[in-house]
């Protein structure tokens, strides 16, 4: 077996390896795509563990508004559901750990909720107005996921959360856009801006015309399905355990294991037979009886005597005493 290790050249490639289906064709790097924060009214495009502020073109200054095209709203253009997120404890900002209770659909929690609060969501105290720390709003937070990409970029879909506070505005713009015969968020250009004349982060929505770009491929695409949670990362299969190399054993050992096998096995020591005593109890020992308060005492037993030796009341009883 050679030891000497081939550099990587195109001219050097084994043989091997040219015709091998190896297992690298079943890695997965999971939904990447990139988020849009809208915390302290402010737009930050994060990328993984990089963050960026979007800013006026041209200029240092916090954008106010972003233009992009709608791919698609999750879960569902549905107006009644929303994505639900609970924890029990208050959430961190920039923390990663998971929620105690969610729900894709508003309808049910999540199959993988770590601490499922209610059967439904229609009947979860956290869902119901008023239960929220101040007393406003619902302690349950909801939420709508939108896919949205630059007009002039479809192919690069981004994530932006639409808070439970954005959702009315949001869902009256659906109503426009549908009452004015738009059969598709992704067929126009929309404004997306911040409600400044409330202190929390809320979004506001307006369309500035149509989209110039034909959205029907950009909006097929899995990485789209991924940020409106309709298509789920499928958790990592179960990994095997190891296989045992197996190499010949050597000689020597082969030798030993057969002459344990062949080896006869020692026979178990009979069990010693129990000695009996030759001579017999005269009286035998009565069990011990307990007398109940009220009970009749018993007659005492008649005793009647055998006449003759004790070989002839024995009879043919065979017993079989040790020397």
């Amino acid at each position: 077996m050679s030891t000497q290790i081939t550099p990587f050249t195109a001219a050097s490639v084994p043989a091997f390896v040219k015709t091998a289906q190896g297992n690298l064709g079943e890695v997965t790097f999971g939904a990447g795509y990139k988020v849009v924060s809208i915390k302290g009214k402010v737009f930050t495009l994060k990328d993984g563990e990089e963050k960026t502020l979007i800013v006026k073109p041209g200029t240092d200054e916090p954008a106010a508004s972003l233009e992009v095209v709608i791919l698609d709203v999750g879960p569902s253009l549905d107006l009644r559901h929303n994505e639900r997120v609970f924890y029990l404890k208050e959430y961190e900002e920039g923390s990663v750990a998971k929620p105690d209770c969610y729900s894709d659909d508003g309808v049910t929690p999540g199959a993988d909720a770590v601490a499922p609060q209610a059967k439904s969501c229609a009947v979860c105290p956290h869902n119901a107005k008023g239960s929220g720390k101040t007393g406003v709003g619902k302690a349950c937070a909801s939420s709508k996921r939108l896919a949205i990409a630059t007009p002039d970029n479809l192919g690069e879909p981004m994530l932006i959360r639409v808070p439970g506070a954005s959702l009315m505005p949001f869902n009256d713009y659906l109503k426009w856009m549908k009452s004015s015969n738009i059969a598709d968020t992704a067929h126009v250009v929309t404004k997306i801006g911040f409600d400044y004349t409330v202190a929390h982060p809320a979004l506001t929505f307006k369309a500035l015309g149509w989209a110039p770009n034909d959205p029907t491929e950009a909006k097929a695409t899995d990485e789209v399905a991924y940020i409106t949670g309709k298509k789920k990362v499928a958790a990592a299969p179960a990994v095997e355990a190891p296989k045992v190399f197996e190499e010949e054993a050597p000689s020597f050992v082969k030798e030993q294991a057969a002459a344990k096998e062949e080896a006869p096995k020692a026979k178990a020591a009979p069990k010693p037979t129990p000695k009996v005593e030759d001579d017999l109890p005269t009286e035998p020992k009565q069990p011990a009886k307990v007398r109940v308060e009220g009970e009749t005492k018993p007659a005492e037993p008649k005793v009647t005597e055998i006449e003759g030796s004790l070989d002839d009341v024995l009879g043919d009883v065979d017993l079989d005493f040790d020397d």
